[in-house]
């Protein structure tokens, strides 16, 4: 079962996003967070329509 939300040191180490991007789409409206107190917590449901929604990954050609 996916937790409901996670702070943002969780949101970095699950979807392997920096903090600076985390905060970023944050900022952008591409990803909702929540309040709580001083905590920052980010929705664990927009978090993963977040990273599905990333561009895929093409092989370079070297």
């Amino acid at each position: 079962m996916d937790p409901i939300a996670v702070d943002i040191r969780e949101a970095c180490r699950v979807s392997g996003l920096t903090r600076t991007r985390i905060f970023g789409e944050i900022r952008d409206g591409n990803l909702e967070a929540k309040r709580a107190g001083k905590r920052t917590l980010v929705m664990f449901a927009s978090l993963k329509a977040l990273v599905q929604a990333l561009p895929p990954s093409r092989p370079k050609n070297g």
